[in-house]
């Protein structure tokens, strides 16, 4: 008898062991790729409230940005990092990094219709040039709210003419916005 109730107080304990585990050990966020605009949801089982980790899962998840990337062919594997953006859990209560800035470009639709058109009328060099604008965390921002401003049609543009009737109308303003004097990408 006496060994059933210490099997019993054994097993609770473990279960218990493990729920809490489960419950408090894991620490959960987000990264955005510097390349290719995918967010990666990334989970890391640890001992609670210890940086140990025991388990890592990852889920990648496309983002319209990341299309409009992968369609055109813009995106280079070589140069993809990882950029933490924010997350939380195992004892922290909010974590962010410099992938915050990232967040808008990578969810307006603004922005991946821009580059769409970018890269289907003015060419993917210039497409890239963008990219690397919209994807780097100390320019997002301004690059972002500046392409939103620009008011693009809410289903993208039509055609070539309607893109360049857009590019003429904004093309000074955005080569001031982005310091951009020398015309590399809004020529």
């Amino acid at each position: 008898m006496k060994t059933r109730t210490y099997k019993r107080i054994i097993y609770g304990a473990i279960a218990f062991s493990c729920v809490i585990a489960v419950q408090f050990g894991t620490f959960n966020f987000e990264s955005i790729g510097s390349s290719s605009g995918i967010i990666q949801s990334t989970t890391l089982w640890q001992i609670p409230f210890t940086e140990v980790t025991y388990f890592t899962s990852r889920h990648e998840r496309e983002t319209l940005l990341s299309k409009v990337i992968a369609r055109n062919d813009l995106f280079s594997m070589r140069e993809q990092v990882w950029i933490f953006s924010n997350g939380g859990g195992n004892g922290v209560m909010c974590a962010i990094g410099e992938g915050r800035h990232l967040r808008s470009a990578v969810y307006f639709p603004e922005v991946a219709f821009f580059v769409d058109a970018v890269a289907k009328y003015r060419g993917k060099s210039i497409a890239q040039a963008w990219l690397k604008l919209i994807l780097n965390p100390k320019q997002s921002t301004g690059v972002t709210n500046a392409i939103r401003s620009g008011e693009i049609p809410a289903a993208g543009f039509s055609d070539k003419a309607a893109f360049d009737r857009w590019w003429r109308d904004h093309q000074q303003s955005f080569s001031l916005m982005l310091d951009e004097p020398d015309g590399v990408i809004m020529d």
